[in-house]
C-alpha cells in the first residue's frame, strides 16, 4: 500500500523532536493529511519575460478534535514529504517552514519558506575597517575615514572599465576587488592610460588623477593563481562558497562548459563577468538571474530544496530523455504559443561598468579608446539569422554578462536559431514524472504530434496525493 507521511521537525527542549501526519493513519503517524499536497516547478527564460519560479503548496492538518492545539504554539523548522510503500519510505520533497496557523476550528496550516528567498542576501559581507596596513611600499597604515563600515568591492571575470573604490588619496590607492585578482590589464585616467602599480586587491598610481579612472581587471583567481575565474561553474561556486551555501547541482554547472549550441553542432562556454561596490551591490538572487539571462538560461529549486541551473534548447538535436503517448495523457493536452515579448537579436558583450560622456575623454586618449570607453558595450552582437515571421523581434540590445564580442555573436546566434520557428507549449496531466529541462518525444493524435515531436521539459507540478504531474512542454 502506498502511504504519504509529512514529517516536521520542532523544537521540543531540551532536544529536538518531529512529529509524522499521513495520508491514511498508520502507526507511525500522529495526525491526518487533508486537501491538497502539490511541488510546483516552472522555468522561464528572459526571452519569454515570465521567470522561473517553484514552491511546496501549504500543508494541511486535521485538528476538529483540538489535539494538535499545542503543536500550533512550537517552534518549528524542517519538514520532508515522503512517500511509503511497504515499509520502504523516499523522500519526495523537502521544505523549511514558516508559520503554522489555525485554519477556523477543524484544520491547522502550516506554511512553507519560499526557498529562493533564502538567496535574497548580499554576496558581499566584508568591509573596510577605519584602517589597516597598507599593501603599498614604504607605507605603514591606510587611513579610510568616510570607507569604514562600507562593503569591499567584488570583481568576478575579466570587467572592463569598472570604477575603482578610492581608498586613500595619499598614495592614490584604488581598490578593485576584496581579495587576490588576478591582473590589472589596464588602467584610464580620462580616458588616457596611465602607470599604474599593483598589489593583491588594489593598485596605485605614481601621479594625481586629472579624472575619472576606471580600470580593466581580471578579477577573482582561481585556487592555484594561474587564471581567473570566468565560466558559469566557477563564479557560482565562488558566490556560494561567500555565502557558505551548498545545495545546489554542480553537475548542472558541468553542462554549461562547455554549452551546447542551438544548432547541436558547435559548443562553447560562457565567459562572464561581474563587478559590484556597495553603490551597485545585487542580492545573490539578482546576480544569479543576470548570469543566467546571459545563455538562454535559468535557475530554481527543485524539490529537495537544491538549486538547479538549465537553458533552452533545440529539442530536435537531442536524443530523448523519455517517451509519451497518447494511452499515459489524462484527459487533454492544452496548446498555447511561446509568444517571446522580449525577443532581440543583439546582444551587449564586454559590459563597460563605467560609461565615459564623451566631453570628458581626454585630448590625449587614442582615438579607439574614445570609442571604447563611452558606450555600454564594447560591442553589440546582431544574427544575421531569420526569425519566423509569427514572432516581432525588438531593436533593444540584451544587457548581458558576457565578456568578450566571440560570445556576444554565439548567443545572438543561438536566440535566432531556437526562433527561427514558431514555438508552442503543450501542458497535460499524465503518470510520468520528467525533470525540468529533459527532452521527451511526445506523441499524441493531434497538433502535428501523430509521428512524435521532441520537446524540452520547463515546468511540472507534482500532486503528491494523487501521483499525478502536470507538464508544460516547449519545442
Amino acid at each position: 500500500m502506498r502511504n504519504i507521511h509529512v514529517e516536521i521537525d520542532y523544537i521540543d527542549s531540551p532536544s529536538n523532536s518531529t512529529r509524522i501526519f499521513s495520508i491514511y493513519p498508520d502507526t507511525t503517524s500522529e495526525g491526518r493529511l487533508i486537501g491538497e499536497l502539490i511541488f510546483s516547478a516552472s522555468v522561464r527564460t528572459w526571452v519569454q519575460k515570465d521567470r522561473s519560479q517553484s514552491s511546496l503548496s501549504r500543508i494541511t492538518l486535521a485538528n476538529a478534535d483540538g489535539s494538535l492545539d499545542a503543536f500550533v504554539d512550537e517552534t518549528h523548522l524542517d519538514c520532508r514529504i515522503k512517500e511509503v510503500i511497504d515499509g520502504t519510505s523516499t523522500t519526495l520533497a523537502t521544505g523549511k517552514v514558516d508559520r503554522v496557523t489555525f485554519d477556523g476550528e477543524r484544520n491547522i496550516i502550516i506554511e512553507l519558506k519560499d526557498a529562493k528567498k533564502l538567496l535574497d542576501v548580499q554576496l558581499q559581507g566584508n568591509e573596510f575597517p577605519a584602517s589597516e596596513t597598507s599593501l603599498s611600499d614604504g607605507v605603514t597604515t591606510n587611513t579610510y575615514y568616510a570607507l569604514e563600515n562600507v562593503q569591499r568591492p567584488i570583481c568576478l571575470g575579466y570587467c572592463v572599465s569598472i570604477p575603482p573604490v578610492l581608498g586613500n588619496r595619499s598614495i592614490n590607492e584604488y581598490f578593485v576587488h576584496d581579495d587576490q585578482f588576478f591582473e590589472i590589464v589596464d588602467v584610464y585616467d580620462n580616458g588616457v592610460s596611465v602607470t599604474h602599480n599593483d598589489y593583491v586587491s588594489s593598485f596605485t598610481l605614481n601621479a594625481d588623477p586629472a579624472g575619472r579612472i576606471v580600470a580593466d581587471v581580471k578579477g577573482e583567481e582561481n585556487s592555484g593563481g594561474t587564471d581567473f575565474l570566468e565560466t558559469p561553474r566557477e563564479i557560482v561556486d565562488y558566490i556560494f562558497s561567500k555565502i557558505s551555501f551548498t545545495d545546489y547541482s554542480t553537475d548542472d554547472l558541468d553542462d554549461l562548459d562547455p554549452k551546447d549550441s542551438a544548432d547541436g553542432v558547435t559548443t562553447y562556454t560562457p565567459l562572464l563577468c561581474y563587478y559590484q561596490t556597495n553603490d551597485t551591490a545585487l542580492n545573490v538572487n539578482e546576480i544569479l538571474q543576470w548570469m543566467c539571462d546571459s545563455w538562454e538560461g535559468w535557475y530554481y529549486v527543485d524539490a529537495l530544496g537544491d538549486i538547479r541551473f538549465g537553458y533552452l534548447k533545440e529539442p530536435d538535436n537531442y536524443t530523448a530523455d523519455h517517451e509519451i503517448t497518447e494511452n499515459e495523457i489524462i484527459d487533454k493536452i492544452h496548446v498555447f504559443d511561446d509568444l517571446a515579448p522580449n525577443l532581440t537579436k543583439k546582444v551587449g558583450s564586454q559590459r563597460n561598468w563605467y560609461v565615459y560622456n564623451q566631453d570628458d575623454i581626454a585630448a590625449g586618449a587614442t582615438a579607439q579608446n574614445k570609442i571604447d570607453l563611452s558606450q555600454k558595450f564594447r560591442k553589440i552582437s546582431e544574427s544575421t539569422q531569420s526569425i519566423d515571421s509569427f514572432y516581432t523581434v525588438n531593436s533593444t540590445t540584451h544587457d548581458s554578462l558576457l565578456r568578450n564580442g566571440l560570445r556576444g555573436d554565439e548567443e545572438s546566434d543561438n536566440i535566432a536559431y531556437l526562433y527561427s520557428v514558431r514555438r508552442k507549449f503543450y501542458t497535460f496531466d499524465c503518470k510520468t514524472n520528467i525533470g525540468i529541462g529533459e527532452i521527451v518525444n511526445l506523441t499524441f493524435n493531434r497538433f502535428g504530434l501523430d509521428s512524435g515531436k521532441k520537446l524540452q521539459c520547463l515546468g511540472n507540478t507534482i500532486d503528491f496525493i494523487n501521483n499525478t504531474y502536470r507538464l508544460i512542454l516547449w519545442g
